[in-house]
């Protein structure tokens, strides 16, 4: 998928735009792209993460529409903002618990607004290729 070229032109043109509304992104994360079976096959698993520590992404792409994956994409895409605008710089931020969006009301927030900024901007930007070509 994501060495298909259109996924490719759509994912240039979709951090373009982020870029253009404000969404810190210099220096770029790295992205990988992985085919994971087991979290492909999991009602359950992950879809992706952000580390702060290397400013990588990962997003999980076996038996998903690119739509989702670009979704996933734009959530982690907002992780890596909060970390360039300090957000990840507090004690707060620190957790080994796995459910840590229900335990720790820091991440959680962060986790609200990775969720409330990063579908909404996915869907603005989705809207405007789909409506602005019309």
């Amino acid at each position: 998928m994501h060495k298909d070229p259109k996924f490719r032109k759509v994912l240039k043109e979709m951090l373009e735009c982020y870029q253009q509304q404000g969404l810190m992104m210099d220096p770029l994360p790295k992205l990988r792209f992985v085919a994971n079976p087991q979290h492909g096959s999991d009602i359950y698993g992950a879809t992706g993460y952000y580390d702060p520590k290397t400013m990588s992404i990962v997003v999980y792409t076996m038996n998903r529409h690119p739509k989702d994956v670009l979704r996933s994409l734009s959530h982690e895409l907002i992780h890596h903002d909060q970390n360039l605008r300090g957000m990840f710089n507090t004690p707060d931020a620190i957790s080994e618990d796995p459910a840590y969006a229900q335990t720790n009301s820091y991440l959680r927030k962060m986790e609200e607004d990775a969720n409330l900024r990063g579908n909404m901007m996915f869907r603005d930007f989705t809207d405007q290729q789909k409506y602005s070509k019309a």
